[in-house]
């Protein structure tokens, strides 16, 4: 399958890759299938782009790179919509917003997009516990970013 990617022009992926978002995204009601893509060997980065839409991609990377004890807990009803059985089969990511300076970059860490990898269903959810910011400093520690999501 042939896309039109925001950041990385035309490419081929994989059916397989498709990841599904039965309610969309927040603001994004109608983008409902989107694919992961590498920003680059070594990046703690990720792009989550809609495969119908170019203009719709974000930045993510793994909560636990800015902030090594983030905790979650997956309600049942999300664990019911992604059909989650497994938890090593559950990546957990973060919004990125890059501002300008750079060091005015931030995080969502309030509402991080849980991805079942299994099924390829996701959902971006919005934590009730936790004392966590929508816009939390874009601080990457190195020994943070080679942990990768979810570990």
């Amino acid at each position: 399958m042939r896309i039109t990617t925001k950041f990385f022009g035309e490419i081929d992926i994989s059916e397989k890759c498709l990841i599904h978002f039965d309610k969309g995204l927040p603001g994004f009601p109608e983008e409902k299938q989107f694919v992961l893509l590498s920003h680059g060997e070594g990046s703690p980065f990720v792009i989550l782009q809609s495969t119908g839409n170019l203009e719709v991609a974000f930045i993510l990377i793994s909560p636990f790179t800015v902030m090594p004890h983030y905790e979650i807990q997956i309600t049942d009803s999300v664990k019911q919509e992604l059909k989650i059985q497994e938890t090593e089969d559950v990546q957990v990511w973060s919004i990125v917003v890059l501002r300008e300076p750079i060091s005015e970059s931030t995080v969502n860490l309030k509402a991080p997009v849980i991805l079942n990898t299994k099924m390829n269903k996701a959902q971006q959810v919005i934590l009730e516990k936790g004392d966590y910011s929508t816009r939390h400093p874009l601080v990457i520690l190195q020994s943070n970013a080679e942990q990768g999501a979810g570990e």
